[in-house]
C-alpha cells in the first residue's frame, strides 16, 4: 500500500535538526546545571555554572536543610530580511532546578553572588552543631 506523503525539500529536512550555529542547540547552550560543593570547618561553598542566565533568572532558597537553586529563561532568535520582515522567529524557554541537603547551616548567614555565569553560595555552619565524634574500640 502506497501512502501519499507531502514532498519535503532538502532545506525543510535539515530544519528538523538543531543546529550548532542557531544558538538553540541544547547540548551547547547549557541545558544542565553543573554544581560543585565543598566543605570547610566554617561553611559549605556551592558553585553552580549557569551560562546564559541573568541574575534575575535565578532563585536560591534554603529551607529545612535543603538548598534549592532554580533557573528559568527564555531565548528568542529573530532573523529578519533587509526590510525588517521576519524570515524566521523562534522562541524557547526552559527551567532547571537542583536541590542539595546540607545540615548544620546558619540559614540567616547564607550569602550568594552571581558573576560571569557562575553562582557562588556560601552557607555558614552553626557554631553549636551538637556533633560528637565517637571513638571506636
Amino acid at each position: 500500500m502506497m501512502m501519499n506523503l507531502p514532498q519535503m525539500h532538502r532545506s525543510d529536512f535539515f530544519d528538523l535538526f538543531p543546529s550548532v550555529f542557531d544558538g538553540n542547540f541544547s547540548l551547547l547552550n547549557g541545558s544542565q546545571m553543573n554544581v560543585d560543593i565543598s566543605e570547610t570547618e566554617e561553611n559549605y561553598q556551592v558553585k553552580a555554572d549557569l551560562p546564559g542566565f541573568n541574575k534575575e533568572d535565578i532563585r536560591v532558597d534554603f529551607e529545612n536543610g535543603l538548598l534549592t537553586i532554580k533557573g528559568q529563561r527564555e531565548n528568542k532568535a529573530d532573523v529578519k530580511d533587509e526590510e525588517g520582515n521576519f524570515i524566521r522567529r523562534e522562541r524557547s524557554s526552559g527551567s532547571m532546578s537542583r536541590s542539595f541537603a546540607l545540615q548544620n547551616v546558619d540559614a540567616n548567614g547564607v550569602k550568594a553572588d552571581f558573576a560571569d555565569g557562575v553562582l557562588n553560595i556560601v552557607l555558614p555552619k552553626l557554631e553549636n552543631n551538637n556533633h560528637t565524634k565517637i571513638e571506636i574500640n
